[in-house]
């Protein structure tokens, strides 16, 4: 098989143009104001994909338990209740299925106490929130990948909602996971 220099040029400038796109995207911003600490980033469809960390500051920080057998909470499996917000102009599904699916194979993460990770892709962000405990959830299709799919779906414009949280156990005492417009 042989190439041209042309295919080579081409392929160079497709390869500095995906990295450029990493590089000249704005910078991802917390609640707070501050940048978010950047986790993982590349290009999906020629679309950055970003993950990134964030300390909690617009929910009321809740202190670690004392007990020595409880350390945190493991979601794996556990039940969310999901709420749509009322509007117009939330994220497209299709956007949030992209982190799904990227994600879906991934495992198991945990999540510190009293911070939230934050996802990005086109139109859609995704953040989870770990209020008082550390958490472990799971990114299969049984649970986050499915939660993500499950509400930017079902609280979309379409439906009169401009994204949703799923709040486990019916709360947000202890985590939740919210799907927005970037």
């Amino acid at each position: 098989m042989r190439f041209s220099i042309a295919t080579f040029v081409a392929v160079a400038t497709l390869v500095s143009t995906a990295a450029g796109a990493i590089l000249e995207r704005s910078p991802l911003l917390c609640e707070d104001g501050s940048e978010a600490t950047i986790l993982s980033e590349k290009i999906v469809d020629g679309k950055p994909l970003v993950h990134a960390a964030c300390p909690v500051t617009t929910v009321e920080k809740r202190e670690p338990e004392t007990s020595l057998t409880k350390r945190g909470y493991d979601l794996c499996g556990a039940p969310c209740t999901t709420y749509c917000i009322g509007g117009s102009g939330g994220p497209n599904p299709n956007d949030c299925s992209v982190i799904a699916t990227d994600y879906h194979n991934d495992g198991e993460f945990t999540l510190t106490a009293n911070n939230y990770l934050i996802w990005t892709y086109g139109s859609c962000e995704i953040s989870m929130y770990a209020n008082g405990q550390d958490i472990v959830y799971c990114w299969d299709y049984n649970n986050l990948a499915g939660v993500i799919n499950y509400v930017a779906w079902n609280c979309q414009s379409q439906e009169n909602a401009k994204g949703g949280t799923c709040q486990f156990y019916g709360n947000t005492d202890i985590s939740y996971v919210k799907v927005e417009t970037v």
